[in-house]
């Protein structure tokens, strides 16, 4: 209930030096390692830097949240050959922390039955 009267001070960190230090939070990957998956992924999206920028840090933050070397990851991603392996195993990767509700695919071509394609008009 709003009030004017003055408000106990209690002992828990106090507001304003709990958001002093809000953004001096130090990263628990070195920039070596982000350099390494950057450049692997810049290679990957064809030098488009937005593209391999996001899934650093998507990649960064996946392995961080299951404990996992970023380098270890990056080695194993290093063995597919093949584009779409490499697709499977990255959305893989990626979709084992999301919801089931927000899993991550790629487009496919789906064809339709054959019962629904002859109600469609051409």
């Amino acid at each position: 209930m709003p009030t004017n009267l003055p408000q106990p001070q209690s002992n828990s960190l106090d507001q304003e030096q709990y958001f002093t230090q809000y953004y001096n939070t130090q990263s628990p990957v070195s920039g070596d390692q982000y350099d390494a998956v950057y450049v692997f992924f810049l290679r990957k999206t064809n030098n488009n830097q937005e593209a391999a920028k996001s899934l650093t840090s998507s990649l960064l933050e996946v392995t961080y949240q299951n404990n996992i070397d970023p380098m270890l990851v990056l080695d194993d991603f290093k063995k597919y050959t093949q584009n779409e392996s490499f697709r499977t195993a990255l959305m893989s990767l990626f979709n084992g922390t999301r919801r089931n509700t927000s899993k991550i695919g790629f487009a496919t071509d789906l064809t339709p039955s054959r019962n629904v394609v002859r109600n469609i008009r051409k």
